[in-house]
């Protein structure tokens, strides 16, 4: 359909060209231009309208439309700038639509601030589930960063507004790596964490493991993540099971001549082995 418009975009500019150049036809014709996704074309007609609209009760929209279309043409700092304005602007929140706060979001994480591209981001989910996808890269790019923390509570967003939807394996996955490496962090650094991080991990492998069976990586980390859990001074062996799924699994669903399976198995038989001679 994008590419049907964007043969229509001349015509419609012809028409345009033909017609009154009224503001009403040219904020049509520039509205046209974002469902073209002719960011270029609509940024130069966004401009153009923007010094004939001040005072028009729709100049608000044209303001929204140079945000997007600087944004998408890389012009962060200009699309950062509009969309401030645009916000400045509008006195009837009910106007603000969740690709509003998206491309607000995305504008302060290219300026590098990342905690209000999070807040505005989570507005933009709550508007629109589809916009999760934005939150997840942020998410993403704090587990990249080792920041762990952020990584971990920004997934746990994620989660909670896009359960099942696309994307949603790999952000289990993520939350509960994040998790675990916070929690072994501050292990290792003598904080003494709580230990309702580790639950919070073993709740995303094992929703990861329910969703995707053949995830066997999913029961490797709730046994390394159990085997934290586990009292360290009356241990139960609760990783045990993980341990056992993750070999039972491995020996029919995957290459086990693989390096990293071989690793990950003799990880797996040396801790059962362990945990009967204790």
């Amino acid at each position: 359909i994008f590419k049907c418009l964007h043969i229509l975009t001349p015509i419609y500019k012809k028409y345009i060209d033909l017609t009154d150049k009224s503001f009403e036809s040219r904020l049509r014709y520039a509205q046209f231009l974002f469902y073209a996704k002719d960011y270029t074309t609509l940024e130069q007609e966004a401009t153009a309208l923007a010094s004939v609209s001040k005072d028009d009760p729709k100049a608000p929209v044209v303001l929204r439309m140079r945000g997007y279309s600087a944004y998408e043409n890389k012009n962060y700092p200009q699309s950062l700038q509009y969309m401030k304005d645009f916000f400045a602007s509008i006195k009837d929140t009910s106007r603000i639509v969740g690709s509003d706060y998206l491309y607000l979001g995305k504008a302060y994480l290219q300026s590098g601030n990342n905690d209000l591209a999070v807040e505005n981001l989570v507005k933009a989910v709550q508007k629109d589930s589809s916009n999760v996808e934005a939150l997840a890269e942020i998410a993403k790019s704090y587990y990249d960063a080792k920041d762990y923390e952020k990584a971990m509570s920004t997934y746990e967003l994620v989660n909670k507004y896009n359960a099942n939807g696309k994307g949603s394996l790999y952000n289990y996955y993520y939350h509960g790596l994040a998790s675990y490496f916070f929690y072994a962090k501050g292990y290792n650094a003598k904080t003494n964490p709580s230990k309702d991080i580790l639950v919070k991990a073993d709740s995303s492998f094992a929703t990861l493991a329910k969703l995707s069976p053949t995830t066997i990586d999913a029961y490797l980390w709730r046994a390394r993540v159990n085997y934290f859990k586990d009292s360290e001074t009356a241990p139960q062996g609760i990783y045990i099971p993980y341990y056992q799924q993750y070999l039972d699994s491995a020996e029919v669903q995957v290459d086990k001549q693989t390096p990293a399976v071989k690793k990950n198995m003799v990880e797996a038989y040396s801790n059962i082995y362990l945990s009967l001679k204790q």
